[in-house]
């Protein structure tokens, strides 16, 4: 018999009650959740206890009793009497207490009581909770967790309902209401009889909704598994006003597609524009401090970890691999894509690159949901309105070089121009000054919200060879383009054959060649139907599912898959 011999006594015994039936979900204990049997979940968070204790499970089921002594577990044959579907846990619980009392010749103190069917309670909520239990110094402790909404009761003595609240609230503002769960149960020995566990002091110990899960149901069993089966998605992303917005702005997107997965967003040093456009979304990030890149990103314990952060490193990609994480990187020309398992490059292409794991081009852009429901554009006889966007940092403020070029034209013309700056622009007080001692009505506008709406509104666009590009031509806007760097000037899609007037590197641009490209666009409705054309007949639709249908291709292929335990090859 385990631990029949010993020299200390033990203060604490953990009864984890689970029969071999179950008419909701047949043999629901012992059914594989995941990877695993639902049993084994309670059981490893309780074998995580620092806190020397003796573990029991009280059983009839053959099979469950394998498992229990597999695991290094005390097992008590629990009486037929006690096995009925009408029995309450306080009799079982009593009998596994006396049973291991007599065993081992000694009362036990605080008797605990965890419940398979809650599979994602912690080692760290169980301690946690009985820390609160012996500071509180209370007879009896439950778990429980937040069910606060407007409810209603039956009435016992009348025909009908009755509200359980006094006035009608928002969720937020109505008295706070806790669910008890059957995942922790504390007492202490004075208190348990085979009618009760509860004392006259009690205290409540709050978990997080998916710790205070309870499977009772076929559709619970669902959820749960769906929760088994995510994987947790770290993205590194760079965002400041050297690299602009286009990074937050696509991990955005990805997001939106992945909302049943476990994400988490890490910000690289100095990026506080990325940081601030992922929370702007009510996502929670974390900014990265300098160097050891690969160790903090490690202590997130990733499944597959999204690089948008430009060129990566072969050592920090390797050092993630060494640890069985699956890697995809966007925009990257550095040594780490050589050793990626997937890197994605919708802007920019290098001609001859036949590495099978790299994928080029407009198929893989990341077009946000606004635009893919937008209204149509209509290319109207005659130009009233000009847009000026050049991305979420204008690192070469091409916005003043393209206003300060088409100003007066646009004035003696009677053309509007309307400017959408990012929120990392900041040239803010020469721009200023040009509109000034212009004296022309230009109306500025600084992170809008509905993007689409004032591009829609627009004849004609000025932007930069980044994410906007892709944008206008989603919707079909003429579109006059200039590179912000070197590196844009390899975004091949910008081209007058994706119908966009392409001008080069915005340093190297004229003013002169600025206003004779709008001139030329302007002037003729023929051209910018052209454009128009050119640009709506390209697929941008369907990018982010593209992608994602390649990732979990490549995630499987690295993968054997079986009873959904993933084990990395």
């Amino acid at each position: 018999m385990l631990g029949a011999l010993r020299k200390t006594l033990v203060k604490y015994l953990i009864v984890i009650p689970a029969r071999g039936g179950s008419k909701g979900i047949p043999r629901k204990n012992l059914r594989v959740l995941g990877s695993k049997p639902l049993l084994q979940y309670t059981l490893e968070a309780a074998l995580g206890l620092k806190t020397q204790a003796d573990i029991v499970i009280t059983t009839d089921d053959t099979e469950i009793k394998l498992i229990a002594r597999y695991f290094g577990v005390h097992v008590i044959d629990r009486n037929s009497d006690l096995c009925a579907d009408n029995i309450p846990l306080d009799p079982v619980i009593y009998d596994a207490y006396l049973q291991m009392c007599q065993r081992f010749k000694h009362d036990y103190e605080i008797i605990i009581t965890l419940q398979p069917t809650s599979p994602f309670i912690s080692t760290v909520s169980i301690n946690n909770a009985l820390q609160k239990f012996e500071e509180k110094k209370v007879d009896t402790l439950f778990s429980a967790i937040d069910d606060t909404h407007l409810s209603w009761k039956e009435n016992v003595t009348h025909d009908g309902f009755e509200p359980n609240y006094i006035d009608r609230f928002n969720r937020q503002l109505l008295p706070r209401n806790l669910k008890e769960t059957g995942s922790i149960q504390i007492c202490t020995r004075e208190v348990i009889t085979p009618e009760s566990r509860i004392g006259r002091k009690v205290e409540i110990f709050e978990l997080e909704e998916l710790e205070g899960i309870d499977i009772d149901t076929p559709l619970q069993w669902t959820f749960c598994e769906s929760i088994v089966r995510r994987r947790r998605w770290i993205f590194v992303i760079v965002g400041d006003t050297l690299t602009g917005s286009g990074h937050a702005f696509r991990v955005k997107t990805l997001a939106e597609w992945l909302a049943g997965e476990d994400l988490v967003f890490l910000c690289c040093p100095r990026s506080e524009i990325a940081q601030e456009i992922i929370e702007s979304s009510n996502y929670k990030t974390n900014l990265l401090q300098e160097g050891n890149l690969a160790e903090q990103v490690l202590a997130y314990q990733p499944d597959i970890v999204v690089n948008d952060m430009l060129d990566t490193g072969i050592d920090y990609i390797n050092r993630l691999k060494e640890n069985g994480i699956f890697i995809v990187n966007f925009e990257d020309f550095g040594p780490g894509s050589n050793v990626a398992h997937l890197v994605f490059n919708a802007l920019y292409h290098e001609e001859g690159d036949r590495r099978p794991h790299v994928f080029y081009g407009a198929d893989y852009f990341c077009l946000r949901n606004e635009f893919r429901f937008a209204g149509k554009f209509a290319v109207r006889p005659n130009v009233k309105n000009i847009l000026l966007s050049f991305g979420g940092t204008d690192p070469s403020n091409l916005v003043v070089k393209t206003l300060k070029a088409i100003m007066g034209w646009c004035a003696e013309s009677g053309i509007d121009i309307s400017i959408i700056l990012g929120p990392g622009y900041s040239n803010n007080e020469e721009l200023g000054k040009v509109i000034k001692e212009q004296q022309m009505a230009i109306k500025v506008m600084r992170s809008v919200e509905v993007m689409s709406e004032h591009m829609l509104a627009a004849d004609i666009c000025f932007t930069s060879c980044g994410r906007t590009v892709y944008e206008l031509a989603s919707l079909g806007i003429p579109t006059i383009c200039m590179a912000q760097n070197t590196r844009e000037t390899t975004h091949t899609f910008a081209r007058l054959e994706r119908g966009i007037y392409y001008l080069g590197r915005g340093l190297d641009t004229q003013e002169a060649n600025i206003l004779e490209a709008l001139v030329s666009v302007a002037g003729s409705h023929l051209v910018r139907s052209i454009m128009h054309s050119v640009g709506s007949n390209i697929d941008l639709q369907n990018g982010v599912p593209r992608i994602l249908k390649i990732i979990k291709q490549k995630y499987n292929q690295d993968h054997i898959i079986f009873n959904d335990k993933i084990c990395s090859l």
